[in-house]
């Protein structure tokens, strides 16, 4: 969540269709539960988790601008019930909607290109947020989506090796396959046996032992 005053004002400023919308909750607490909700549907994107500590500045700011105690937050949703009703009514209002496993693959296929152009996994999932925030899909939790990340990246490095060898000749490729295959004796492949910085341990003694053939 926001919490620095710039972000908090980009991110989480109600206009007066949201203001209209808390204020026909019922109780203070339900106003300032569901605005907190709305917030957290906008940005980071998900849902607000029940019994959630909200950091104290987003708190007050949200709190400030519906003209509630930020004690009220204590009593919102006593009731599961009155959460879910209160979810079901924000969706409804603000054309918002969960993840849906039809989702996944729509992501993926857009999330293809951004995987092609960095390997950090970071980068791929902050990609990832802004595309639900623009369609307003409420993110899953983060185990389904580090699965679309971890699975973006595979399928785009598969696609970069298959750019990569699709023209070499059965010789080549065998001779790439034995780079990757580990050398006798260690458990170092060739290639990464190459890659080792020069005073490497395993360099060295691999070194030596060529040293000592010559």
């Amino acid at each position: 969540m926001p919490t620095a005053e710039p972000e908090l004002i980009r991110r989480w400023t109600l206009d007066g269709a949201d203001l209209a919308a808390v204020e026909r909750r019922r109780g203070r607490h339900n106003q300032l539960g569901y605005a907190l909700q709305l917030c957290t549907f906008r940005y980071p994107g998900r849902l607000l988790r029940p019994g959630e500590v909200i950091p104290d500045p987003a708190l007050r700011f949200v709190a400030e601008q519906i003209h509630v105690g930020t004690a009220a937050l204590a009593a919102y949703a006593t009731r599961p019930q009155t959460r879910r009703e209160q979810l079901d009514r924000l969706r409804e209002t603000f054309g918002f909607r969960m993840f849906a496993p039809g989702d996944g693959r729509e992501l993926l296929a857009w999330l293809l290109p951004v995987a092609f152009a960095t390997t950090s996994a970071l980068a791929v999932a902050t990609a990832l947020m802004d595309e639900f925030r623009r369609h307003r899909i409420i993110a899953p939790g983060a185990s389904t989506l580090e699965r679309l990340v971890a699975a973006t990246l595979v399928l785009a490095e598969r696609h970069v090796a298959g750019q990569l060898t699709r023209d070499l000749t059965p010789e080549q490729a065998d001779a790439l396959e034995a780079l990757l295959r580990p050398r006798e004796g260690t458990a170092l492949s060739a290639l990464a046996w190459a890659r080792q910085p020069a005073g490497a341990q395993g360099r060295r003694m691999r070194s030596g032992r060529l040293n000592l053939r010559r």
